[in-house]
């Protein structure tokens, strides 16, 4: 019996042994996580923007900028923002400038991040050529992305194009209101805030109130438009203003359709 004892005893302590020098992974740096991962519980938990055993992925993403082209006539400082766009997180990037031509200088307001930053070009008053300025996004595993923003010496340069988006037509009541909205886009490289609205060929005791107005490029002007005093079927139009610059007239046409 006290054999058995012993045995028990030679046993248990065997089994502690082997418990003690159990092997774990993160402590004995069995596995590396890369790009920032941390080692827990035996795998690695990675930073937003990397994924795999030793979060040696990356996820994919695309370096965006709001505006492409500067007018650079007479110099000045121009805000580019940029974005960092992915189907999830995309990984954390530092962001630089290319090669600058001489009178270019470009400064960003984030060191790193991953979602974006806003980018300071700033441009001498003496700049008289033209060039192109590379943006770019590089992550910690040494991946780049980059946008190319122009840089234009053209008096004739204004890419002013923009689009509009409201109903094709309106219901209203007599003596009624309806409400509707005209939402400012720019479809061209520079960034503008300066369009302003008012209709025309509005039948008699029919009125539209906007607010705001002008309205800045990306925002929405709210309308309500009143109704006029009689029935009828109309074609009512919407007449956009530039409020800077050549006071340059575009017209859209809307039907109204008064019960």
């Amino acid at each position: 019996m006290r054999r058995i004892n012993q045995y028990l005893v030679l046993f248990a302590s065997l089994m502690i042994g082997l418990s003690a020098c159990e092997f774990d992974v993160c402590e004995n740096k069995a596995i590396t996580c890369l790009n920032g991962g941390v080692c827990e519980n035996g795998a690695c938990n990675c930073s937003d923007g990397y994924f795999g055993e030793d979060c040696g992925q990356e996820t994919d993403f695309v370096l965006e900028a709001n505006r492409t082209g500067l007018k650079t006539l007479d110099g000045g400082s121009f805000q580019v923002v940029l974005s960092l766009e992915s189907e999830s997180i995309a990984p954390l990037a530092t962001f630089s400038a290319g090669d600058l031509p001489i009178g270019v200088e470009v400064s960003f307001d984030s060191a790193s991040s991953s979602y974006g930053c806003t980018a300071l070009v700033k441009v001498a008053d003496d700049f008289k050529s033209e060039a192109e300025v590379d943006l770019i996004a590089t992550t910690v595993s040494g991946t780049a992305q980059k946008v190319t923003i122009r840089l234009f010496n053209e008096p004739s340069y204004d890419p002013r194009f923009y689009f509009l988006t409201f109903p094709d037509y309106l219901l209203v009541a007599t003596k009624q209101a309806v409400d509707f909205d005209i939402n400012f886009y720019n479809d061209g490289d520079e960034e503008w805030n300066d369009l302003k609205f008012h209709f025309e060929d509005l039948p008699k005791g029919c009125f539209v109130n906007i607010s705001p107005n002008p309205v800045s490029e990306g925002y929405t002007a709210n309308c309500t438009l009143h109704g006029p005093n009689d029935p009828g079927f109309y074609e009512i139009k919407l007449v956009c203003v530039r409020t800077v610059g050549e006071h340059e007239r575009k017209e859209f046409f809307m039907d109204l359709i008064v019960y």
